[in-house]
């Protein structure tokens, strides 16, 4: 008794949606969120309200405080679950130790939305905003510390689930801007 190639190929393909199937639809994963800019150091360029992209203008409004000084640290969330999670900033500030003489107006302040979603199989930017930052003439490095919790909801009662936590410290240089440098230009020749 010979057996067919067609059917073998039957079988195979049979075998081959039986198990896409159980991987699909019968093991389901829930949300897996990690974020990817955890150990490397960011470059930032401090530059005024209006030197900011547009739609970072256009989701955060312009803050009257004591400096000028805007950078943006940007987070990048990775979901490798099968299904959309949610991330939710606990905690976001600037850790570096405060000289001597600033008062609280002189700290480095720290805007941002605290709620995200990830689709599946997906990548996430979130943008943070620091502001308050006074010039700097030469490159400076800040620490900056960001707690975010992570989950997703249960697949059956439709309920938030959270599932870890993300601590991570990230390393920031500031770099002089190009419109600062104009702008004491302007000022001092007038």
């Amino acid at each position: 008794m010979q057996i067919e190639a067609g059917t073998v190929i039957a079988l195979f393909a049979l075998l081959v949606s039986l198990i896409s199937a159980y991987f699909q639809w019968f093991r389901i994963r829930g949300p897996i969120i990690s974020l990817l800019n955890r150990d490397e150091e960011q470059r930032a360029v401090l530059r005024p309200y209006e030197g900011l992209p547009y739609v970072t203008r256009q989701q955060f409004p312009e803050y009257r405080e004591k400096y000028p000084g805007y950078a943006i640290v940007r987070l990048v969330f990775a979901n490798s679950g099968d299904r959309a999670g949610f991330t939710k900033i606990v905690k976001a500030q600037v850790e570096n130790p405060v000289p001597a003489g600033w008062s609280e107006k002189d700290q480095i302040k720290v805007s941002y939305y605290s709620h995200n979603l990830i689709p599946a199989y997906n990548l996430v930017q979130q943008d943070i905003i620091l502001r308050n930052i006074p010039p700097v003439d030469a490159d400076k490095e800040i620490s900056f510390v960001v707690n975010v919790d992570w989950g997703g909801p249960n697949a059956k009662s439709g309920e938030y689930n959270r599932k870890g936590v993300i601590e991570s410290k990230l390393k920031m240089v500031l770099h002089p801007s190009i419109f600062e440098k104009s702008s004491s230009k302007a000022s001092q020749s007038v």
